[in-house]
């Protein structure tokens, strides 16, 4: 279990378990699935009335064993039906670049256990790597803020 950075003791940088766990979703799991089918039911989903779901992955084993995870754990969670959704990256690609939003089952990864890397090319404004396209000026400014106070952190 971890955040964006590889988690201690191992990473240098990532988030230590106790505060992962007041994160929604990494704290107590059987809790956390109990409450999001009691929104879906408030929502009106439930067994009489499916949610349809289309999962969208690259058609490769890193890619297609956890998309397939993902979608058990929906259908045992919401009662959803089978529904894979495969694609070749060259099919794929172009619809996450154009921003559509589907449920997409992607891997991440940074070949270095560093926030500059991590942070700056998977969350800050206009990055190539920002797949969701997420920009929050006010997040950018933190993240070179970081860049500067803790350039030292890996020789302590």
């Amino acid at each position: 279990m971890s955040g964006a950075m590889l988690p201690p003791p191992d990473g240098v940088w990532g988030m230590p378990q106790e505060m992962l766990k007041t994160i929604i979703g990494y704290g107590d799991v059987a809790k956390s699935r109990e409450e999001a089918r009691e929104l879906m039911k408030q929502a009106g989903y439930g067994p009489d009335k499916r949610l349809k779901v289309k999962v969208s992955t690259r058609n490769i084993a890193t890619f297609r064993d956890p998309a397939t995870i993902l979608i058990d754990q929906l259908q045992a969670d919401l009662g959803r039906r089978r529904a894979r959704g495969h694609r070749h990256r060259g099919l794929l690609q172009p619809r996450v670049q154009e921003g559509l939003r589907r449920w997409r089952s992607t891997s991440a990864a940074s070949a270095v256990d560093d926030p500059d890397v991590t942070f700056f090319e998977g969350y800050a404004c206009g990055s190539l790597r920002n797949y969701n396209s997420y920009c929050n000026p006010e997040m950018t400014k933190l993240f070179e803020a970081q860049s500067q106070r803790d350039s030292t952190r890996r020789s302590a």
